[in-house]
């Protein structure tokens, strides 16, 4: 099975890549749909900015310049299901993701998330959260929320300290702080 990935910001590749190195892991071809329109920041521009894609495994990239043309080309397309964060682009413009043959799961990775205004618009099929508590903090239904976990995380377990130390000749005395939630 074809999965979609909406790469809508830059900042999407840190919660996707966990998710697009096990599919294809486990066989899935993932095909990327990415953003070459305008950002609000210019470094969260996946146009502008294309080599922060090379670090997360994909077999085939396609551009859209706007919300219509990526609706018309998921449509077209032979994905069965698609992977967005916080349901944008699909919350802000639904006329174009509504009537559609794939499924669309969204990873919330913050409360500033678009859940409710997904749902609403019929273009969410199943939030995926971190935990049960955050759906109900929130008064989501449970039939629209799955609790995972943090799969952006999962990178955490497979960095190696000893060759971190030795690349950046730190000592062990040191302590490496991770800001994952940074636009670094």
């Amino acid at each position: 099975m074809i999965i979609g990935v909406i790469i809508h910001f830059n900042h999407v590749l840190t919660d996707v890549g966990p998710l697009c190195a096990r599919l294809k892991a486990r066989g899935h071809p993932v095909r990327f749909f990415a953003n070459a329109g305008e950002a609000k920041h210019a470094y969260h521009s996946p146009y502008r900015y294309p080599e922060h894609m090379r670090a997360v495994p994909y077999d085939t990239l396609d551009w859209y310049h706007s919300n219509a043309e990526l609706g018309d080309m998921l449509r077209r397309s032979d994905v069965k299901a698609v992977f967005v964060e916080e349901v944008i682009p699909c919350c802000l413009e639904p006329v174009h993701f509504q009537n559609r043959s794939y499924s669309i799961f969204n990873i919330v990775h913050s409360v500033d998330n678009f859940h409710p205004k997904g749902i609403a618009g019929g273009v969410l099929d199943v939030s995926f959260v971190g935990y049960e508590k955050y759906g109900e903090y929130l008064g989501w239904d449970k039939k629209d929320y799955v609790a995972l976990g943090l799969p952006k995380y999962d990178i955490l377990s497979s960095l190696d300290p000893v060759a971190i130390r030795k690349k950046y000749a730190l000592p062990e005395k040191y302590i490496l702080l991770l800001t994952p939630n940074s636009d670094l």
